[in-house]
């Protein structure tokens, strides 16, 4: 046996399913770009820019019909960011191959966040978490629609302040298991 065998590479288990190492930015650009790697990150830098163009413009319109309350504001804008947040990680990802993982993880977080912001913003149009109630309760909702209209056999969803904690619930846990799962992705692979 060497002494080279058995000894993890330096940087840590940065490797892919065929068992090769992940290269760094500085083996890539030390090695020599592969043909299809300058277009790829051309072309994601272009998509990155659109995508920070269209986020600014969409702040400023929302910023034009702007009320007075503060978490509608940073609930829109929380749900807004998601897009920008996303191409940002994903073209860091391709410049730094090593940090793609870490960089999923982030993206996906936060998505799961923005579920969060999404029903914040939906409270706050309906006045609050108890007006919501009080102007959903006793109204049903068929689960026999598409895409599930085969299972006629579902029942009448009524809505009230126990289906409201329910699903509010469901999406905070969510956030939670996204959060402890992605870490146990980042731990074991």
């Amino acid at each position: 046996m060497t002494e080279t065998e058995g000894v993890e590479p330096e940087g840590g288990n940065d490797t892919v399913e065929g068992g090769e190492r992940t290269p760094s930015i500085s083996e890539i650009i030390r090695d020599g770009a592969p043909v299809e790697y300058i277009p790829l990150l051309v072309i994601s830098f272009i998509v990155c820019v659109i995508v920070l163009v269209l986020f600014v413009r969409a702040v400023n319109e929302h910023r034009r019909y702007f009320t007075k309350h503060t978490m509608q504001w940073l609930c829109t804008l929380g749900i807004v960011l998601t897009f920008p947040f996303y191409t940002v990680m994903y073209l860091s990802g391709i410049i730094v191959p090593r940090a793609m993982a870490k960089l999923t993880f982030l993206a996906e977080t936060y998505e799961a966040i923005s579920l969060v912001f999404f029903l914040r913003l939906l409270f706050t149009y309906m006045g609050g978490k108890k007006k919501t109630v009080g102007k959903l309760k006793g109204h049903q909702v068929a689960l026999a629609n598409p895409p599930i209209c085969c299972l006629v056999c579902l029942p009448h969803i009524r809505f009230g302040k126990k289906y409201m904690v329910v699903h509010e619930c469901f999406i905070l846990q969510l956030v939670i298991f996204q959060l402890i799962l992605g870490y146990i992705d980042l731990l074991i692979g």
